[in-house]
């Protein structure tokens, strides 16, 4: 992801896949901050910072660090170069299983059964709570944490 001007020195930006809305998800990764948030064109990183958040690396890693999923997501995280969309057989699975709405409602309704189980609300303060990943269709699931 590039054309963002103004940015902290030594800051590189890349676009993050799936898009968590209308607008196009991006990350920018620097020696000790990071920037994350969401843009629909090329701007200014002090306009970025308006619809994102720029993060101390050291404190994010010493909040986060206890929680065992921790090496496992950073294991998910993927650097390519070309634009997963490009191919057909991702870019399907994408709409399918992965769109942006269709996730938010379908996290929505299995975090809410999971609630149901349980008899309480899920725990987001000591785990880490994944998507849900489709697992034959859009009948069974599964969610990691």
């Amino acid at each position: 992801a590039d054309g963002y001007k103004e940015v902290p020195e030594n800051m590189k930006f890349y676009s993050v896949y799936p898009s968590k809305g209308s607008y196009a998800s991006i990350i920018g990764i620097g020696e000790d901050k990071a920037f994350v948030g969401g843009t629909q064109g090329a701007m200014t990183y002090d306009k970025l910072l308006e619809n994102g958040k720029e993060l101390d690396l050291n404190a994010l890693y010493n909040e986060n660090k206890h929680f065992k999923s921790l090496d496992e997501l950073s294991q998910k995280v993927e650097f390519k170069n070309e634009h997963p969309m490009q191919d057909e057989a991702t870019r399907k699975e994408f709409e399918g299983k992965e769109s942006a709405g269709t996730m938010a409602h379908a996290r929505s309704q299995v975090y809410q059964q999971i609630n149901e189980f349980v008899g309480k609300p899920i725990n987001t303060k000591d785990y880490i709570w994944d998507n849900v990943k489709w697992d034959d269709g859009l009948d069974d699931w599964t969610v990691n944490y």
